[in-house]
């Protein structure tokens, strides 16, 4: 990993959460910072088109075109993530 490209951030989590991430993460076998940059990557960039899209001061129709958008974003990310989870969830074929 190289670490020049991350920079530390400090985040503070009730407590149910933070359990919940360290046994998801041991699970997965990768750390909690990791766990973390994966799950946030896509929705923070989603989230970050979204705000560079709308103006400081969106009239109703530039509202409603960026809306569309999250709407759509979202839709595909979701279906994304559900495909992903589904792949995970197949039996080994045996054919690796």
């Amino acid at each position: 990993m190289n670490t020049d490209l991350l920079h530390r951030a400090t985040f503070v989590l009730d407590r149910v959460t933070a359990d919940r991430l360290t046994a998801i993460s041991t699970r997965l076998g990768v750390s909690r910072s990791a766990l973390v940059r994966d799950v946030l990557k896509e929705p923070i960039e989603l989230m970050h088109r979204w705000m560079d899209a709308l103006p400081a001061n969106p009239t109703p129709e530039q509202a409603e075109a960026v809306m569309g958008q999250v709407a759509t974003d979202i839709e595909t990310w979701l279906d994304t993530k559900t495909s992903q989870l589904t792949l995970a969830m197949e039996p080994a074929s045996g054919n690796a």
